[in-house]
């Protein structure tokens, strides 16, 4: 589902607690409130960043978009964009 505001996205934020089995790519997650309709998400392994996502969503509350960038298995940097629309 798609929120009309990211508010609910942003407890917590500045935070950076352990999550344990998640799988090979992040031990840790840290919520930065970038604005009142941006976050963005820095995932750690072993304290190094594996990936950047930001999550913003449009002033009318009827889109998303998440741009995450990080690096493959094999070294090369990738960006990688999602578009969420809001259905009724």
């Amino acid at each position: 589902m798609l929120p009309s505001r990211p508010r609910h996205l942003l407890r917590g934020a500045h935070e950076e607690p352990a999550i344990a089995g998640v799988g090979p790519s992040r031990d840790t997650v840290a919520l930065k409130k970038i604005d009142d309709s941006t976050i963005e998400v820095t995932n750690k392994k072993a304290g190094m960043v594996t990936t950047r996502m930001r999550i913003a969503v449009a002033p009318d509350g009827k889109t998303r978009t998440n741009t995450v960038q990080g690096t493959d298995a094999a070294g090369k940097p990738f960006t990688s964009v999602m578009l969420f629309d809001l259905k009724k």
